[in-house]
């Protein structure tokens, strides 16, 4: 179940097929002529200016999208943020900051764009993992319209325990790569944060993704199995999703050392160009 299924494709589609249908427009072309006339995307004050993981944000500004899933907004060293909630004129968010691997400083990044919830439900059988909560999938162009730095300095003040980073691996044709270590408890729940973007050879054009996760609970104890699994459950999310996930999206699970194993996500069909993100064990 998906709280959203309306693209931005659909929405063109509906657009034009009928926009004055008897006269009036419809409400699909009314939503994209709201998009279009919507101001650049531009980020004001924020408080507080430094925080922990799980503390509450507020952000002024104009143009943000009214429905909390379309939003994208990071902070330093790629720190991911849940926005809770947008006021009806897009002018406030409300967010909360999701785990820290790196604590840091820097400005806050806000981009548009569409996104969706993939409801638990909606999951095949994953050997090895049982997806509790639902996963948040976004997706955006790379459009200086839709997208800000903040003139602030945001910063995180703490590291939540067990969580690592994701890392981008220029050496590989432009990859992801996090590691999984040791040997977990049965019934050990994880969630991740992972970000990337994508420059599509066929078009020259860059779309940056988003995936964010909600509890999930790891049944296998083996590193290797464990780190197949999460592996899937992303690349899963992105293809279930009704805004696609990027053409040749895959992954290997790479042995490094005897109870490490090094997770790689690749776009065959265009090349990651940067991302991040990070890893918890709960």
């Amino acid at each position: 179940m998906f709280t959203k299924i309306l693209c931005t494709s659909m929405l063109t589609a509906a657009f034009s097929a009928s926009l004055f249908a008897q006269g009036q427009p419809t409400v699909p072309a009314l939503d994209l002529l709201f998009r279009r006339a919507n101001p650049p995307a531009t980020v004001g004050n924020f408080a507080p200016q430094q925080a922990d993981p799980c503390e509450i944000i507020t952000i002024e500004g104009v143009g943000f999208p009214t429905d909390p899933n379309d939003i994208c907004l990071r902070g330093p060293n790629g720190v991911g943020f849940d926005v809770i909630s947008v006021s009806p004129d897009g002018t406030l968010i409300t967010a909360k900051v999701r785990d820290v691997a790196t604590a840091g400083a820097g400005p806050l990044m806000i981009h548009r764009g569409e996104g969706v919830q993939v409801d638990p439900i909606d999951f095949p059988a994953i050997p090895g993992a049982v997806v509790i909560e639902p996963i948040k999938v976004w997706q955006g162009v790379d459009d200086p319209a839709d997208s800000d730095m903040s003139a602030s300095t945001f910063e995180t003040l703490s590291e939540t325990p067990s969580s690592s980073n994701w890392t981008y691996d220029s050496s590989r044709d432009g990859a992801l790569c996090v590691m999984v270590s040791g040997a977990w408890e049965p019934d050990t729940q994880i969630k991740f944060d992972v970000h990337f973007n994508v420059d599509d050879f066929a078009d020259n054009s860059v779309t940056h993704y988003d995936c964010f996760s909600g509890w999930i609970q790891v049944n296998n104890t083996s590193p290797q199995l464990c780190a197949f699994s999460i592996a899937l459950v992303i690349v899963q999310s992105l293809e279930l999703s009704p805004l696609g996930a990027p053409e040749g999206l895959s992954f290997d699970v790479e042995q490094i050392g005897p109870d490490d194993f090094k997770i790689t996500l690749r776009a065959d069909g265009g090349r990651i160009i940067g991302g991040g993100g990070n890893f918890t064990v709960g």
